[in-house]
């Protein structure tokens, strides 16, 4: 690594991965941190080490031999797989249907929360879908409606 040019400005401090995130939005941390070296495998295979922590680099140190890996994509594809079970599924239309809000929950909170989901979601809710149908959204709320004046 001495002799790589490439080597020399590396990051000196990354967003550590401790195994309980989402890898996957770890990666994105770690590639935006090493734009500069997003070509240069060697870089990138002496970097995510340090960019782990906790049972994420327990996991490195015992299951992986970078020499053994022909690419740092193989790399990134045992890192996903090992963690797979933290990354965050977007909701769908269906799941924020059946959203309700929780017993002691104001009604303000509960509306938030389901305006968060939708932010989540992969595709955004289109003019179309912009509807609710109302006897279901009337379930979800627990507390007394508030009538509006137009004053």
């Amino acid at each position: 690594f001495e002799n790589d040019k490439h080597i020399k400005n590396l990051p000196k401090k990354f967003i550590k991965f401790d195994g309980h995130g989402d890898p996957k939005a770890h990666l994105a941390m770690f590639f935006a941190e090493c734009y500069k070296f997003r070509h240069n495998h060697r870089a990138l295979f002496r970097c995510f080490p340090r960019s782990l922590e906790g049972i994420a680099a327990q996991w490195y140190r015992e299951h992986i031999n970078p020499v053994e890996l022909k690419n740092f994509d193989m790399l990134i594809n045992l890192f996903i797989e090992r963690f797979i079970q933290n990354v965050e599924t977007a909701p769908t239309i269906t799941t924020l249907c059946y959203l309700k809000q929780r017993p002691g929950e104001k009604v303000r909170d509960f509306i938030q929360r389901w305006r968060s989901s939708c932010n989540k979601m992969r595709d955004p809710i289109s003019q179309s879908m912009h509807w609710i149908d109302r006897k279901q959204f009337d379930t979800t709320i627990k507390e007394p409606h508030f009538q509006c004046s137009n004053q």
